[in-house]
């Protein structure tokens, strides 16, 4: 097999694409073609020369004053983290550690029949934002015993990373877990409990909630703890040109391709030998990770679900400049699923917290999103790769097999995990169409997969 026919080449019309040089020395960019609907800032198309003068004047009266305030803020180092869009400090001792069963916890606003949540109300309110506003943080969630990737990802990305942990133990435990791995300040972390929890039922959606609630920068990128950033991925969001196109519509979320490695040990081996030779083996940029499928090493994540990544269109990104967007025309299933970076205030949908365990939890926040209007572009030179594991418990559960029952040799599939949340995935559909205002403007593809043929219902 040859390396083209590892990724799928965009087979797109030009006219659904927009592609975007941002570097000028760079080619120049080809011809602008427009795909997305959106509200234009309205310009003034001129000033009067008085009014001009004013304006002036008052700007340098309130520059004063906010250089005073700021002096008198910094002379505080309790008040220093608030005018730093990127909170640098201590880790707070009261970090929260909570009880799901105990509190019912849902962190999110619902919809007025109490299924599921519309808003993040814990969200900043969504205010227009300059360039120079925007910032990042990494957000992830993690169980007790991939702590260990904890310092990979710090390793890899220099800004700052929330991450919620199930666990049982204490923030002091986490903290030893992780050893020192990261920067004094870089993370913030808060717990959910795993008392109480059933096997399979893993609390993934409100732990991805939780370490969103702790973010301070205007956008969020978002990962699960087993795929690691490329080592360029902070340097790229920070140009200019990638800031403004994020500051220009509210609703953009960029994808980073997600590619898997290969495992460099057999069968479920978990030895520290074997961890070793996959960390090693883990690429940092887009030449290794290139160089890693055109030897079958790695390949786009997952073949095994390919409707997960399937309309990131990892032929077009393998041509793709650095920072060069380029927009997902329409979608090809919607168990679409791909890691993003996107603004988090108050417009986001959250995650589902009714979604626990494995499936469908994060596939219907893509759906939401999309109902909701947001795009989709994919940028260059940046990407996530998964790290090669055994299965998680949760994705055992879900993979239990229907037994016959009765006289009748009936397939019993009801009492399993696979078909409670197929159920409920259909409950949310349900309620997305019913509750939530139509505003999409990335549709199905016209040839887009079936989804509702292969659910357990």
């Amino acid at each position: 097999m040859t390396f083209d026919n590892l990724v799928r080449t965009s087979s797109s019309p030009s006219s659904s694409t927009c592609t975007r040089s941002s570097l000028s020395s760079l080619p120049s960019p080809p011809d602008r073609i427009v795909t997305r609907n959106k509200p234009k800032q309205m310009k003034e198309e001129s000033f009067s020369k008085n009014i001009l003068f004013i304006s002036v004047g008052v700007v340098a009266i309130l520059y004063v004053a906010w250089s005073s305030w700021a002096i008198w803020m910094l002379s505080s180092a309790e008040n220093a983290h608030k005018l730093w869009p990127i909170p640098i400090g201590k880790i707070p001792k009261n970090t929260n550690t909570i009880n799901l069963k105990k509190e019912g916890l849902s962190l999110n606003e619902t919809s007025t029949n109490n299924e599921f949540q519309t808003i993040s109300n814990l969200a900043p309110v969504c205010n227009p934002l300059k360039p120079e506003d925007i910032h990042y943080t990494l957000a992830t969630q993690v169980s007790t015993e991939r702590l260990w990737m904890v310092p990979q990802h710090c390793k890899r990305w220099k800004g700052p990373i929330s991450v919620a942990v199930f666990t049982s133990e204490s923030i002091g435990e986490i903290h030893k877990k992780i050893g020192d791995g990261c920067e004094t300040g870089q993370l913030r972390i808060q717990t959910i409990s795993s008392e109480g929890v059933e096997e399979g039922e893993y609390p993934v959606n409100a732990l991805r909630n939780l370490a969103l609630s702790a973010v301070q920068t205007s956008h969020v990128v978002y990962v699960d703890i087993d795929f690691w950033q490329s080592t360029n991925l902070l340097e790229v969001l920070n140009l200019k040109y990638v800031r403004e196109e994020l500051a220009d519509d509210d609703l953009l979320a960029i994808v980073i391709p997600a590619f898997q490695l290969a495992r460099q040990c057999s069968g479920d081996d978990i030895s520290n030998e074997c961890e070793q030779k996959n960390i090693d083996k883990m690429p940092k940029n887009k030449l290794e990770v290139s160089t890693l499928v055109k030897s079958h090493e790695a390949s786009p994540f997952d073949p095994t679900n390919r409707g997960g990544h399937g309309s990131t269109e990892y032929g077009h990104w393998f041509k793709q400049r650095r920072a060069q967007f380029h927009d997902i025309p329409c979608i090809r299933s919607n168990r679409y699923e791909p890691y993003m970076v996107f603004r988090y205030c108050q417009k986001f949908p959250p995650f589902q917290e009714r979604f626990t365990g494995y499936g469908k939890n994060k596939m219907s926040q893509i759906m939401h999103m999309r109902h909701t209007g947001y795009i989709f572009s994919q940028l260059g030179d940046i990407f996530v790769i998964h790290y090669p594991h055994p299965s998680s418990t949760s994705r055992k559960v879900w993979g239990q097999k229907a037994k016959k029952k009765g006289s009748n040799k009936k397939v019993d599939r009801a009492s399993l995990k696979r078909s409670q949340v197929d159920r409920l995935f259909v409950q949310f559909k349900r309620w997305l169409k019913s509750d939530v205002p139509d505003m999409e403007r990335v549709p199905l593809c016209a040839d887009a997969v079936d989804d509702d043929k292969t659910l357990w219902v």
